[in-house]
């Protein structure tokens, strides 16, 4: 997986942040190999200060077809996901995002919601 990101504080309370990548896949043992996912992600945020704010993602998924022994499995389609969420930076190295992503479009999938919580650390190099 490669791909690039891009942040930028436009104003001291909004701050936008995307991500475009692609996910290449290659055969396992078993003779299948995954469809390769180009996915497209922007995070505009709210900051209340510079210690947290709130935000909605937007992720956008386009999936190529998988393959069983070479033979094509059809189209796997796409996906877009809104992810409003929230972020607080408490020290200067530890913060923590709660995210909750819900399904709003796609082809072959199903509509579905979830909650993500992560803790970042920082580690000076």
């Amino acid at each position: 997986s490669f791909g690039a990101v891009y942040t930028k504080l436009f104003v001291p309370m909004f701050n936008l942040t995307a991500l475009a990548s692609y996910k290449l896949n290659f055969e396992g043992a078993d003779s299948i190999k995954d469809g390769n996912v180009i996915s497209i992600y922007a995070k505009p945020e709210f900051r209340f200060n510079q210690f947290g704010g709130v935000y909605l993602g937007i992720q956008y998924d386009i999936t190529s077809e998988s393959e069983f022994n070479g033979t094509g499995g059809g189209d796997e389609g796409n996906l877009m996901t809104l992810k409003p969420g929230w972020n607080a930076t408490w020290l200067p190295t530890v913060s923590t995002e709660l995210t909750i992503p819900y399904t709003v479009m796609g082809k072959n999938t199903f509509a579905a919601w979830g909650v993500t919580a992560n803790v970042y650390v920082t580690l000076a190099l």
